[in-house]
Formats: C-alpha cells, sequence, structure tokens
C-alpha cells in the first residue's frame, strides 16, 4: 500500500513505469506518483504526488514528459521555485505509452 493506504479510495491506477534503480512512477486517474520502497521497512512511500488540477497538460520532446506546475511552489528551504518534474525515459516506447496514460488521465479528469 502506497503511503499506507493514501490513495486506496480515491485514486484508481492506470500503470506504472520502473524509472531508476529503485523508483516508480506511478500513473492513477487523479495523480502521477514518484515511487520508492523503503529499504528498511519495505514499504511504498511517494516522493512527489502531482494532481491532474495542479498541472498543466503534459508535453513529451524526445525521451522527456514535462509535467509543468499551474502555480511554481516554493523550493528547499523558500529558495527557488518548483516548477514542475521532468521525467526521463530510457526508450522512445515507453516514453510514448506514459505519456497517452499521462495524458489520457489527465484530459478525463479535466471533464470530472
Amino acid at each position: 500500500d502506497l503511503d499506507q493506504g493514501k490513495y486506496r479510495d480515491s485514486d484508481h491506477y492506470i500503470c506504472h513505469e520502473f524509472m531508476m534503480e529503485k523508483n516508480v512512477l506511478v500513473i492513477t486517474d487523479r495523480h502521477v506518483l514518484l515511487t520508492h520502497k523503503r529499504d528498511i521497512l519495505g514499504v511504498w512511500v511517494s516522493d512527489e504526488a502531482l494532481s491532474y488540477d495542479e498541472i498543466k497538460p503534459p508535453q513529451k520532446r524526445e525521451l522527456i514528459i514535462r509535467l509543468e506546475l499551474k502555480q511554481k511552489k516554493p523550493g528547499i528551504f523558500g529558495i527557488g521555485k518548483d516548477k514542475g518534474k521532468d521525467l526521463k525515459f530510457k526508450d522512445r516506447q515507453t516514453c510514448e505509452k506514459i505519456f497517452m496514460s499521462i495524458s489520457r488521465a489527465y484530459e478525463e479528469s479535466a471533464n470530472i
């Protein structure tokens, strides 16, 4: 259970993709979640959870999907601004699959 079941009742799983050795990108009907499994307890936690209503339409360029925030968030210690997230993939097929999943979920969330 991700974040002790935080998204269990609100979100419906669409797909996932391994990003790095221990990180997994999870796409739901309400969020794009960057997650990892903690070594000590073996629980899954989200490092970042972006809801579709807080991001602009996703953009794709080469092997990167850009998720840009509508409202910039303060950076670490209030320094700089967090503008969003760039997701880099190992191949075009994976990037296209994830881009289509995020785009479809984004569009459907706008119709709710």
